[in-house]
């Protein structure tokens, strides 16, 4: 990491270097340079290297350089100031570094000059992560860091914030690849400009979390709300709030893993090969409009659906990335399998949002309406309900669907949200049923309400459930296919580790996925393992395959020992009596 007052590398075959960010600093042919002039010559020079793009007339240079000097004295100082500045610059070659007649002043771009803001300015540009980082390190602070004219403060402020930016695109790309470390350095240096960038201590206390850091996440959601406390005389924000809330439970920051049944043991070893997202350019298009819809006011519902280990959690992981980094508010809840309990990922989603949610303007009936499924909000505990008809129950979950889509719209009022319901193929009908009314609320509100299914797993319930949403235009399914040969490839080759793959391993190994992701880590893994070889099978498929046959009915395992005796090939007819 640069810092300020440190020497950047340039190129050493230039006459003259100026570093403009930071401390001023000059260079001849990259060694430092001591600019042996008046803190005004300086200035001067400053000034006309940051208006190079045409001349200046004297007048101009005069008022930005001596505001408080009348027009006589200010003229005499230019005069005297630019001959020194000329002088304390290396010797010119062919082409002089300043250019000045009787009227007008510019700083001659015709000469050999390498200049940081330039080189900035371009890498910034970019869109590659490479070039953004080569920026961030010619950053070395605030643009000229000692002088405070006021000529100074438009252009610090540009610089700086294309810089703030630059850090947040570096940021978003190394949490999208799960490289902690690496992220939680640019959220620092963020924080280091701005520590006031909640949304940037969000992040943070988040990548702390999913790093497996739960207690310096803790530590740092405490940090700054001692921070805020001392420094600006407020506490967090609702949202950090609930962020804290949900870490002292333990409860899942971000995606789950796609595939059941890998154990703690198991995610340690696939820790260094996390995917690129390759291969899913349209059907994030997709997600990432109906996000921008959303934000204008116009939501929606997306069925995200597939096979296991297909790629599910990924997509909506890198699209939650996207709403945040647009503003908006992201829930995540999952279903257990089976669901535990009616509701269960909308009320882990929510549950995790307590102090938040505890901030919405609700009457009483419906902050204790929604208290039955994520408690907490209401004072009271909720009165038990001595009515067993089926009409009561009714009456019951239509005010629970009411209270539900009251809080929802409420909280993407000021902000817009994006609810994530994983495993929505294990909910009961009660929670399908609370699925569709929170479409139609989200129909109505700046919502995206998006719900992941295995394909292979959805029942009659979900199925319907899905087309009837689908048919009255309240969602939209979108299936996940699995990815070709040449997006297996590429996944292999973004690899950290993909110097240890060669052209017939990364052909074997596409080969051997069939296209699905889980399957594709397996085999690096397998090839990152003692004796380097693809696994005929991996034990890691075993290991998922017997958790899910562990949660089966004996009756369906027995119906599956027949099956796969069978043959790959076969049909099934189920009576029933």
């Amino acid at each position: 990491m640069a810092t300020k007052g440190a020497v950047v590398s340039v190129r050493d075959d230039k006459p003259l270097g100026v570093c403009l960010l930071g401390q001023p600093q000059f260079l001849h042919y990259g060694r430092p340079f001591r600019f042996a002039a008046s803190r005004r010559a300086l200035a001067l020079t400053c000034y006309l290297i940051l208006k190079r793009r045409a001349p200046v007339s004297r007048g101009a240079v005069t008022l930005a350089i001596w505001p408080d000097d009348d027009e006589a004295t200010a003229r005499a100082a230019l005069r005297r100031e630019l001959h020194r500045a000329v002088k304390a610059l290396p010797e010119a070659g062919s082409e002089p570094w300043i250019l000045a007649d009787q009227t007008e002043l510019r700083w001659n771009e015709a000469a050999d000059v390498w200049l940081d803001i330039d080189e900035f300015e371009r890498y910034v540009a970019e869109r590659d992560p490479e070039p953004v980082r080569e920026a961030v390190e010619l950053y070395r602070g605030e643009l000229l860091d000692g002088l405070e004219d006021e000529w100074i403060f438009a252009d610090r402020e540009r610089l700086r914030a294309a810089n703030a930016a630059a850090l947040g695109r570096l940021l978003a790309t190394a949490r999208s690849t799960h490289d902690y470390e690496t992220a939680i350095g640019f959220a620092g240096r963020i924080l280091t400009e701005d520590p006031f960038r909640e949304d940037v201590v969000r992040t943070l206390i988040s990548l702390r979390y999913e790093s497996g850091d739960r207690a310096g996440a803790l530590h740092e959601a405490e940090r700054y709300a001692k921070l805020y406390r001392e420094e600006l005389g407020v506490g967090l924000m609702p949202e950090t709030e609930a962020l804290r809330f949900s870490i002292s439970r333990g409860e899942p920051g971000g995606s789950a893993n796609d595939v059941a049944g890998v154990s703690d043991e198991r995610e340690r070893r696939i820790a260094g090969f996390t995917p690129a997202f390759v291969g899913r350019t349209k059907e994030f298009q997709t997600a990432v409009g109906l996000w921008h819809r959303a934000m204008r006011g116009v939501g929606t519902t997306l069925f995200v659906s597939g096979e296991a280990g297909i790629g599910k959690s990924r997509l909506v992981e890198e699209l939650a990335l996207v709403a945040e980094r647009q503003g908006g508010r992201v829930l995540i809840g999952h279903t257990s399998a089976p669901e535990r309990l009616p509701y269960e990922a909308i009320a882990t989603a929510l549950g995790n949002a307590v102090p938040l949610l505890a901030s919405v303007r609700a009457d009483p009936a419906t902050r204790t309406s929604l208290d039955r499924i994520v408690p907490g909000l209401s004072p009271l505990p909720a009165p038990r309900s001595g009515a067993n008809g089926s009409s009561d129950m009714e009456r019951e979950q239509t005010r629970l669907f009411a209270s539900l889509a009251h809080y929802v719209s409420a909280l993407a009022h000021t902000r817009p949200l994006l609810l994530v319901l994983e495993d929505v193929h294990w909910a009961r009908p009660s929670t399908l049923a609370a699925l569709q009314a929170l479409a139609g609320a989200a129909a109505k509100s700046r919502v995206l309400v998006v719900a992941t299914l295995r394909e292979e797993s959805i029942g009659e319930a979900q199925h319907n459930a899905r087309r009837d949403l689908v048919a009255s235009e309240l969602a939209t399914a979108l299936p996940l296919a699995r990815l070709s040969a040449e997006d297996a490839r590429a996944i292999v080759r973004s690899m950290p580790r993909a110097q240890a793959f060669d052209d017939a391993s990364i052909e074997e190994l596409a080969r051997f996925s069939e296209g699905n992701a889980f399957y594709l880590i397996e085999g690096m893994v397998g090839f990152a393992g003692p004796g380097g070889k693809l696994p005929s099978e991996s034990d890691a498929v075993a290991d998922m395959i017997n958790a899910r046959v562990e949660r089966m009915d004996e009756a369906v395992v027995d119906v599956a020992s027949v099956a796969a005796n069978i043959g790959e090939r076969f049909t099934l007819r189920v009576r029933t009596r």
